[in-house]
């Protein structure tokens, strides 16, 4: 039984990587996902870059709310960024340029050159104001 189950995965492997290689919609979808998990690790990395890569902690229990408080970070910048890109696209379209619905599909919250991952930040008890910054036009 052990065995037939193991012919059987081998038909599924073979038959996924013949779907691969005949179609290439389905390949082009395949790397644009790759290509999303290498920005988030990228993200990931830079944010991390206070040590160095090095998951410092000596227990399980701490290295595993280290981790946790990068990914925590990582998705704030993802939805800080996500945020942001919906603002300039209703600028742009207040302005009178709609964007292209396939533009669109290709805008990704996990570039990240916009972000200052360097220096001191102070946090306030305050709640925010419901505004966001002014945007940068380049007018």
């Amino acid at each position: 039984m052990a065995r037939a189950l193991g012919e059987l995965g081998r038909v599924v492997k073979t038959l996924h990587i013949l779907d691969y290689c005949h179609d290439h919609e389905y390949m082009r979808a395949i790397h644009h996902l790759l290509n999303q998990g290498e920005a988030r690790n990228s993200l990931a990395r830079d944010v991390f870059h206070g040590h160095r890569g090095q998951v410092r902690r000596h227990y399980q229990v701490d290295q595993e709310n280290q981790l946790d408080a990068l990914g925590l970070m990582v998705n704030v910048l993802v939805l800080w960024q996500t945020v942001y890109i919906q603002a300039g696209l209703d600028h742009l379209a207040t302005k009178g340029h709609p964007a292209n619905p396939a533009n669109i599909a290709r805008l990704s919250p996990l570039g990240h050159p916009t972000i200052n991952l360097q220096g001191r930040y102070q946090a306030t008890g305050r709640a925010p104001t419901g505004r966001l910054r002014p945007l940068r036009t380049g007018e």
